[in-house]
């Protein structure tokens, strides 16, 4: 396979509020050919950052700065609108091109919502985290100045599935789950899973995790209710992190 290139970044921000923090994560997405002539997708942390205990307009100031840098040029910001609402968002939107603000919901599908708002169930958001890292096709850079943190948060972070298809979650220990939120924004967005439907989403993973020398299987993978369902299992299964972050 030919060494990877870097094709675009994704931004995950997750909007703490009162004493919360806000997190961001930014993700590189990496593109290499394998020797069948296709194509092998992975994203990279490549930088992450908390703050807090700041009024509004500061962090905005704050996020502003990290979106003037030049890496940064053209990237999706993908923005958690639900806990702090439409007015720091349009606030965050002066001063930051390209957001995508995303609402948490414990509904059956993302929806679009807006021109650049989507409403989005958190079972596709940490489901689709947690498959990314376990079958690689998430890495992080290495010596991030957070990265201790995200690490406890994704070792706490615990949810299941309740009979009647609802997530509940829980941060057992740091008692945050900012980072691993912010991550997963990035992740939904970059994998283009509001585009094309949570199955489509899965089918694109499948291919993406397979090693340079493996062809592309043309099996039927499960549709619908039925992809749901086997990721709500494996997700109810895991019931907590694995190790294979970092």
């Amino acid at each position: 396979m030919s060494p990877a290139t870097l094709v675009a970044r994704t931004v995950g921000l997750d909007l703490g509020t009162a004493n919360d923090w806000t997190a961001l994560t930014v993700l590189d997405h990496l593109r290499a050919d394998r020797e069948d002539g296709s194509a092998a997708t992975s994203y990279r942390l490549s930088y992450v950052r908390r703050m807090r205990h700041m009024a509004w307009p500061a962090i905005v100031d704050a996020l502003a700065a990290i979106a003037a840098y030049e890496a940064l040029r053209g990237a999706e910001w993908v923005v958690d609108a639900g806990g702090v609402g439409a007015p720091v968002v349009d606030l965050l939107r002066q001063r930051v091109a390209n957001v995508l603000a995303v609402t948490i919901t414990g509904a059956e599908s993302a929806n679009q919502v807006g021109p650049r708002a989507w409403t989005v169930p958190k079972i596709d958001l940490m489901s689709g985290l947690q498959v990314a890292i376990q079958q690689g096709v998430l890495t992080s850079a290495p010596g991030l100045k957070e990265a201790n943190a995200l690490r406890l948060e994704l070792l706490d972070f615990q949810y299941k599935i309740t009979e009647h298809g609802q997530m509940t979650s829980s941060a057992a220990g740091s008692g945050h789950d900012d980072l691993v939120l912010s991550l997963a924004l990035g992740v939904w967005a970059a994998t283009a899973s509001h585009r094309n439907g949570f199955e489509a989403w899965m089918a694109y993973l499948g291919d993406a995790a397979k090693p340079a020398h493996e062809p592309r299987a043309a099996a039927p993978r499960p549709q619908g209710e039925a992809a749901r369902q086997a990721a709500r299992q494996a997700a109810y299964l895991a019931g907590k992190w694995g190790p294979r972050w970092g």
